[in-house]
């Protein structure tokens, strides 16, 4: 499960205090690249698609929306690689 928590590094981030950083449980990470996987494959086919004119059916209720559809889009593509990322980095402990 995604986790967020903080810690205080007192070396490097004196002036901000706080930093936040994700957990990813051992047990989970095949699904969570998998989710990643989809949300970059589903972000970078309906960019893909929309240039050539078309459209998922199931994406369809984004369409209408103009420009918010390109960041749902961007949103999907970019949120797919940093859940990929993370999902993937072994974690320090290991």
């Amino acid at each position: 499960m995604l986790r967020l928590y903080h810690k205080q590094n007192r070396r490097v981030f004196d002036y901000i205090g706080y930093y936040f950083s994700i957990n990813v449980d051992l047990m989970n990470k095949p699904l969570y690249t998998v989710l990643g996987f989809l949300f970059f494959a589903i972000g970078i086919l309906s960019i893909i698609m929309s240039m050539v004119g078309l459209q998922f059916s199931f994406l369809s209720f984004m369409y209408n929306h103009g420009v918010m559809t390109v960041v749902i889009q961007l949103i999907l593509l970019f949120g797919g690689m940093i859940l990929l990322y993370v999902a993937r980095t072994p974690d320090l402990e290991e």
